[in-house]
């Protein structure tokens, strides 16, 4: 994996401990995105987190409140970001929200689909809240 540029921009990626991670760079050269994800390989073998939140006390409903402020706010539009805060408001955090992140895998997420079909929604639907 490694460095690359994207829509002029360095991004790093890389895997560690089964876990992949993708992350800008905050030096917008090649050099800088190779010294990131350097000090990125470094923190996660201290044990240290990456994001600022520790993957194994972080909850759902932290972790979206977090990446709804910080991405989603600044790269959607004004109407899907009023689309994605309802979807968290009332599928995702009610369903989701006290769990661990470490928790959630493919069996909670296939829970949560057929939770949501009995309930008579569409799996297009409910595809489109998981995306």
């Amino acid at each position: 994996m490694g460095v690359r540029k994207r829509d002029n921009k360095w991004w790093v990626d890389f895997s560690f401990n089964q876990t992949r991670y993708r992350k800008r760079s905050p030096e917008n050269s090649k050099l800088g995105a190779q010294a990131y994800e350097l000090v990125l390989k470094q923190r996660l073998a201290r044990g240290e987190p990456v994001d600022g939140i520790e993957a194994s006390k972080a909850i759902f409903k932290d972790f979206a409140a977090n990446w709804f402020e910080v991405y989603v706010k600044n790269n959607n539009k004004h109407s899907e970001i009023i689309s994605k805060e309802k979807i968290l408001r009332v599928h995702l955090i009610p369903y989701f929200g006290r769990l661990k992140l470490e928790s959630i895998n493919n069996l909670t997420v296939e829970k949560y689909k057929a939770k949501k079909i009995e309930t008579g929604l569409n799996p297009k639907t409910i595809n489109n809240h998981l995306a």
